[in-house]
């Protein structure tokens, strides 16, 4: 990829202010992502994803975490798994959530 002409006047330091500034930008997104990604699920909803050792591992949303997703299987393993690697399972129920009663007939 070739440079803008106007970046190939820039010093060294301000290449690397540059850098930094679009790294930081770049942590930002992907942890905004993250977040987004997490709101798919709530503590105690089943899930479940696949291990590098191409295992399906099942289990239970247990803690949620800058990044990653705290899941502890049947078996007492706790993984630490990115959300989007994770897919709730077939049989879980979302908690029900609180909601307020509208009466129409007031």
């Amino acid at each position: 990829m070739e440079l803008p002409e106007s970046l190939q006047k820039w010093s060294d330091e301000e290449l690397r202010a540059l850098n930094h500034a679009i790294v930081d930008h770049l942590k930002q997104r992907r942890a905004v992502q993250a977040r987004m990604e997490m709101t798919r699920f709530q503590r105690g909803c089943k899930v479940e994803f696949w291990s590098s050792e191409g295992d399906l591992i099942e289990g239970t949303v247990i803690k949620f975490n800058k990044k990653t997703v705290s899941v502890l299987t049947e078996e007492g393993t706790q993984w630490n798994v990115s959300p989007s690697l994770l897919t709730r399972t077939a049989g879980d129920i979302p908690p029900a959530q609180e909601q307020e009663v509208i009466d129409f007939d007031e």
